[in-house]
């Protein structure tokens, strides 16, 4: 699906395991997107509130919120909470 969504309707998701940092790499993003625009998807679940829990895609989300872009247009994929129970058990597993 291709839509508009505000960065500020996107939320983490609670225990995210990584931690996104302001380093080196993350000045090199910020450049690669002004340069080039946002090149990646977002994995996003909707809430009940209308809000959006952001799934993958951590660092681009912080490199929009530098760059003060309001919103994100670009494919997301939408997952359901069955498959994230799915993919979280998955994970856990290895």
């Amino acid at each position: 699906m291709i839509s508009d969504i505000p960065i500020s309707d996107i939320d983490g998701f609670p225990n995210h395991p990584f931690c996104v940092q302001d380093d080196k790499d993350m000045v090199q993003l910020v450049e690669s997107i002004k340069e080039r625009g946002v090149e990646t998807s977002a994995l996003v679940r909707r809430k009940k509130e209308g809000r959006y829990e952001l799934i993958s895609g951590h660092r681009w989300k912080r490199t929009c919120e530098i760059l003060g872009l309001e919103t994100y247009t670009k494919r997301y994929f939408f997952i359901s909470l069955l498959l994230l129970q799915m993919l979280n058990l998955s994970y856990s597993e290895k």
